[in-house]
């Protein structure tokens, strides 16, 4: 019996759309939101690219979410995975580390593909939870910033 799902797979695209507005988070007073979107463009298509491939592979959605979001962790969070363990370890271990990391990441997506598909559909749900998180948190740093900014125009305007 295959089990059906109404559950939108969404967080491989969410967390392609985190570490572009992270970045951008990071140096909002730098870019414009119009110098981040090629990026978030080309990061989105990437990540929908790899999702239809891994798909053609499982027929099945809510495995090729949890395959292409461990694909793609190591290829967006690299940087930030290897300069936080940087700061605890020396470079080569630090390099280590973000491979140790990434191995038991993709071990556990593998073990979970091997489960029953209830427990796909819950990783699914816990997974996109946690991409709104993600996405929510540089999402308010920017609105913050931006409203930060337009405030002091205004006042600088009637000054």
């Amino acid at each position: 019996m295959k089990l059906r799902s109404s559950i939108i797979i969404l967080h491989p695209f969410l967390l392609a759309v985190y570490s572009v507005l992270s970045l951008y988070a990071h140096n909002v007073g730098e870019l414009t939101l119009a110098d981040m979107a090629p990026l978030a463009g080309a990061v989105l298509a990437g990540a929908l690219a790899l999702f239809g491939l891994v798909w053609l592979v499982f027929r099945d959605g809510r495995k090729a979410g949890l395959v292409t979001t461990a694909l793609l962790l190591p290829g967006l969070f690299y940087g930030t995975l290897f300069s936080t363990l940087a700061k605890r370890l020396e470079p080569p271990m630090a390099q280590i580390g973000v491979f140790l990391a990434v191995a038991l990441g993709l071990g556990l997506i593998t073990v979970m593909l091997m489960r029953k598909p209830s427990r796909l559909q819950n990783a699914t749900v816990v997974l996109n939870a946690m991409a709104v998180v993600l996405v929510f948190i540089p999402l308010l740093s920017v609105i913050s910033h931006e409203a930060l900014s337009s405030r002091h125009l205004t006042e600088d305007a009637q000054a």
